[in-house]
């Protein structure tokens, strides 16, 4: 249970700036959505974790995948990491994510 909270606590921490998140309006309607999106990225996740890579990595390359397919600036690659929260809540997140993905 603890793990969850932290998790919950480390995503808070992680709310983004308005300016970010217009941009992101604007990256999930090129790449088609918000569902459609997420559902890309974690299909890549899946394969990469398939390929035994670790959570952080498999997230950061499902991500590089979506945004070279639709062949978007790296900002978007930055951007997209810090919305799935690689660089901050993996690592709070890692038991959880672990358990759902898994």
């Amino acid at each position: 249970m603890g793990e969850v909270a932290t998790c919950i606590g480390t995503a808070g921490l992680a709310a983004l700036p308005f300016s970010k998140v217009t941009k992101l309006k604007t990256i999930f309607n090129a790449l088609g959505g918000i569902t459609r999106t997420v559902d890309m990225t974690y299909t890549n996740y899946k394969y990469h974790r398939a390929l035994l890579n670790s959570v952080k990595n498999s997230l950061s390359k499902a991500i590089k995948d979506v945004v070279d397919k639709e062949k978007l600036a790296s900002e978007v690659n930055d951007l997209l990491k810090e919305i799935f929260g690689v660089t901050a809540t993996v690592g709070a997140c890692k038991p959880v994510i672990d358990d759902l993905f898994d």
